[in-house]
């Protein structure tokens, strides 16, 4: 990230504190999801929390908010149910075994449920940095949800064609995940399904419908009962993004209301296009909505016939990249919208 891009974030996270300062907690059917990876001081830094950072997370989500159970927090909001106040669910994809040695037992301590996207080979192979199935059958009788990440995790969408057998070997990693997970574990658990790496398009977004999962990806925001129910959002809590000061404010925002789905992620388009419908809502402050990219740079955006239209200024580099809306809500905090794209890929060994 440059210094300029640094400030501008800085400076949007800062009119985000403002807003967020005057929140008064209402019921609502908004969630929020934090993603994690490992729990270590001696891991990749970019997909890593430092211990000192997760006890600092905890005791934060311990003040401030209630931690709920994903699954059940999920249901309630498709029946349009309410949930409690300054709701948040904790979820850590990979299965890595400092999940297991360090991060389960400060969780312990407060009694937090929380959710492990597992993928299965890895710990069928019995790589030592994953969690063992018999680690695996001990949390899973103590409450902690196992849910699917695929088999093999490997790259879904980066493919220069995709056909028949692209379909069915998606398929295949996502239905043998579950299937092992239900004779290691003796039930099966709830459909629900975390991209590896956060990545889908159209094709497997509409694939994982018709197998009738719930799909989560990595770009940020919240989740409602009009949002895309195969590509919820969860905000990063690992890297850079593992900072508390950036991330109680990521917590005090509710998803903006649009019609999902969006246009496809995954594009040869350097300068991706984003349009959405706007749902109708009051508490919007529509006039003060403003759109970044994910290093914090502002772009250009326009708003016309109640459809928002985004549309970078400047390449994306190959890869993530992504596009950030906000706006602030007349009743206190704000309103967030994320946008990933997966830019100019080639094939992938799948």
């Amino acid at each position: 990230m440059t210094i300029s891009c640094a400030r501008n974030l800085a400076r949007m996270l800062v009119l985000l504190t403002l807003s967020a300062l005057s929140f008064s907690a209402l019921a609502s059917s908004s969630l929020n999801v934090l993603m994690y990876h490992h729990v270590a001081d001696d891991t990749p830094p970019a997909t890593s929390t430092r211990v000192d950072d997760f006890r600092a997370h905890l005791e934060y989500l311990d003040e401030h908010h209630e931690v709920v159970d994903l699954v059940w927090a999920l249901e309630q909001i498709q029946a349009g149910e309410p949930i409690p106040d300054n709701a948040v669910a904790l979820t850590f994809d990979d299965t890595y075994i400092n999940v297991y040695d360090t991060a389960w037992p400060m969780l312990q301590e407060y009694d937090f449920p929380f959710t492990i996207f597992v993928a299965t080979q890895p710990v069928d192979q019995g790589s030592r940095i994953v969690i063992q199935w018999d680690q695996l059958r001990e949390m899973h009788d103590a409450g902690v949800r196992l849910l699917n990440h695929s088999h093999a995790h490997e790259y879904m969408v980066r493919h220069d064609a995709y056909d028949d057998a692209w379909r069915e070997a998606v398929i295949n990693t996502v239905e043998t995940a579950q299937r092992r997970l239900t004779e290691e574990l003796g039930e099966a658990p709830p459909k629900i399904f975390a991209y590896p790496y956060g990545e889908y398009n159209d094709r497997l977004r509409d694939i994982m419908d018709d197998l009738g999962y719930i799909s989560m990806g990595q770009h940020s925001g919240g989740i409602a009962e009009f949002s895309d129910w195969q590509a919820l959002p969860r905000f990063a809590a690992g890297g850079t993004a593992a900072n508390l000061d950036t991330l109680r404010v990521k917590l005090q925002s509710r998803p903006l209301p649009v019609e999902y789905p969006l246009p496809d992620q995954v594009t040869n388009d350097r300068r991706p296009v984003l349009e959405a419908r706007l749902l109708d809502n009051d508490d919007v402050r529509w006039d003060a909505l403003n759109c970044f990219t994910g290093a914090g740079r502002p772009i250009p955006f326009e708003i016309e016939d109640g459809v928002l239209r985004v549309q970078n200024d400047e390449d994306f580099r190959d890869g993530r990249n992504r596009y950030n809306c906000t706006a602030p809500a007349r009743s206190g905090g704000f309103y967030w919208l994320s946008r990933q794209w997966v830019i100019n890929q080639g094939p992938a060994d799948y």
